[in-house]
């Protein structure tokens, strides 16, 4: 077997294997973008996907409230450009950096991030215009 055919089939095999495993940003994007529709339209399905640090920290009458009353409940979509995924005491964490869009137009950076709870992943925080760097656990 010649040498490229060797590393295109362990290419081919390494990027299958992270794709099996859920390793790809492309299932948390998804779940963020899920997240803030239903924050729109469900907000106790929203509140289901939050992680139990989350809801230690923020109820769902909080919740509910905040998209109600502020920029969120004009959400039309979000779109990553990166994530970061961190290990800490065998939990997976990720964080999102993206841009969120509005109805009206205009758009934000934010930082979401992500736990896996049970082998789902589960809303852990977000925040708007984030000026850190993705903290280390």
């Amino acid at each position: 077997m010649s040498a490229l055919v060797k590393k295109l089939s362990i290419s081919v095999l390494a990027l299958s294997v992270l794709l099996l495993s859920g390793c790809g940003w492309g299932d948390s994007e998804k779940a963020t973008q899920d997240f803030f529709t239903l924050l729109l339209t469900d907000s106790n399905a929203a509140y289901a996907m939050t992680s139990q640090d989350f809801q230690s920290a923020t109820t769902f009458e909080q919740l509910d409230d905040m998209a109600k009353n502020t920029g969120l409940s004009m959400y039309s979509s979000f779109d990553s450009t990166s994530y970061n995924t961190q290990m800490d005491n065998g939990i997976s964490v990720r964080f999102l950096d993206g841009t969120m869009s509005f109805t009206d137009g205009s758009s934000a950076p934010i930082r979401v991030g992500w736990i896996s709870e049970n082998g789902d992943w589960k809303l852990l925080n977000f925040e708007f215009n984030p000026t850190e760097e993705v903290p280390e656990l």
